[in-house]
């Protein structure tokens, strides 16, 4: 076996890793990908970790002539693509609901400050502007986990729908998240960005959450694809 896998999550620190690779067929084909159990000591296998924005592990991972038993396949020898496709799908389902747990942690957290906060004389939740933002912060993320339990409800629906309803709920907690995010670190003003606040990692992993198991832009591609 011989390639490059980039971006695996705590790939410096696995003991083994699950390797998608293809036997034959064409680059963008779903056919002809199967899935191996990987020893992380093997020989051939080399790995460089390093932090990602969020303060979590990620590695690049190179296999140069990795030579495997029988017994590392696991089941369908070409059939790893649905399989992986369904598991992404699963991911981003817990990604959508980690990120919601983000967002009620930036809301609870500004809505604190404006109520405690005082500026000009007055606490900052008196000007209604702000109040204005909050708002927008909650309603976002309400929209948010509709479509996020609309997705976990119907995560063992039939393929074209789970993808669909993923790939929306993928979409708005992206675009949610960022609104937040941005809105929750203006509110708090210079400290929202420094590391003495957890405001700051919240937004940094809202962040990076929609660039996990995807491209940017590729959940509404999907969602075009699967026939929203």
């Amino acid at each position: 076996m011989t390639g490059h896998k980039t971006v695996v999550l705590h790939g410096a620190s696995a003991d083994t890793l699950v390797v998608s690779a293809r036997s034959h067929g064409a680059v963008d084909a779903t056919g002809g990908i199967g899935l191996f159990l990987v020893p992380a000591g093997a020989p051939g296998v080399s790995r460089r970790g390093y932090a990602t924005v969020d303060g979590l592990r990620a590695a690049e991972v190179t296999l140069e002539q990795v030579e495997l038993p029988d017994e590392a396949l696991l089941g369908d020898p070409v059939g790893g693509y649905g399989l992986l496709d369904s598991l992404l799908d699963l991911a981003g389902i817990a990604g959508c609901a980690e990120a919601l747990g983000c967002m009620q942690a930036l809301i609870d957290r500004t809505a604190e400050y404006l109520r405690t906060r005082e500026q000009f004389g007055r606490k900052l939740g008196e000007f209604q502007v702000l109040q204005h933002a909050l708002v927008d912060m909650y309603m976002a993320a309400e929209q948010a986990r509709s479509l996020t339990l609309a997705a976990a409800l119907n995560a063992e629906a039939a393929v074209p729908e789970r993808q669909r309803l993923v790939a929306a709920a993928r979409q708005f907690c992206a675009d949610a998240g960022r609104l937040v995010g941005q809105t929750a670190v203006q509110l708090h003003g210079g400290i929202g960005v420094t590391d003495e606040l957890d405001v700051a990692h919240y937004f940094k992993r809202l962040t990076m959450l929609p660039r996990w198991f995807a491209d940017h832009g590729q959940p509404l591609d999907r969602f075009m694809a699967a026939g929203g």
